[in-house]
């Protein structure tokens, strides 16, 4: 079940914009404008009061030459759990650049589980193919991973990781989950930058921006600007 609006031919894909009090994706549920062609992605615009995604999904990714549309949310409280995830891909095999995802939220932002798969939640806009990678911001009074949750900007291909930023008066990364712009090729991964009040690593967390095993590019600046205890 979801809404669609893909680029499967020559031409651009369509924007889905979505306003409403609230908005919930359950059991597979999908929002996704994907493109596999020479045409742009398009964009997908959430504004809802509450959002809230259990197994569900939002994907703006790029399998062929075309960009990968962004995904914009703008809520007071966000969560993603049992493997939600949110996508703005240059997936493998792509020449376009993958998409930016932006998320604010004046209150919380919540990413915890996996799926019964081992998918974990979380906002992705990796580079697998040969185009650069979009950045992730996330703006919110507070953030939380849990139970792998992940937020991930990794690169596995000639192109750029893109850049993680991240401001919340709390930060939370607990069980396992973390922040990852690692590189796995020839790409630069991209930066981390963690700017808030408090902020909280524990119990096998982790904020990762290094370059891996069998990679040629350089690894990822992480920078942590907080007020309060770290």
């Amino acid at each position: 079940s979801g809404l669609f609006s893909n680029a499967y031919g020559e031409g651009d894909g369509g924007n889905i914009t979505v306003t409403a009090p609230s908005l919930s994706l359950e059991e597979g549920g999908v929002i996704r404008a994907n493109t596999t062609g020479p045409g742009h992605g398009g964009t997908i615009t959430v504004k809802a009061d509450e959002l809230h995604s259990t197994g569900g999904y939002m994907f703006a990714n790029t399998y062929g030459g075309g960009a990968a549309g962004d995904i914009l949310l703008e809520a007071t409280n966000i969560s993603f759990r049992d493997g939600a995830q949110v996508g703005a891909s240059a997936r493998e095999g792509s020449t376009g650049k993958g998409g930016n995802i932006t998320v604010n939220a004046t209150g919380d932002v919540a990413i915890g589980g996996k799926s019964s798969a081992g998918n974990p939640s979380g906002l992705f806009s990796n580079a697998d193919g040969a185009g650069d990678g979009g950045s992730i911001t996330v703006t919110a009074s507070s953030l939380s991973l849990e139970e792998g949750g992940e937020i991930q900007a990794n690169t596995t291909g000639p192109g750029h990781g893109g850049t993680i930023s991240i401001k919340a008066d709390e930060l939370y990364a607990t069980g396992g989950g973390g922040i990852f712009a690692h590189t796995f090729g020839a790409g630069d991964a991209g930066d981390i930058l963690l700017e808030g009040t408090n902020m909280s690593i524990r119990d096998g967390a982790q904020v990762g921006a290094s370059a891996q095993k069998g990679s040629t590019g350089k690894g990822g600046n992480i920078t942590i600007n907080a007020t309060g205890a770290v």
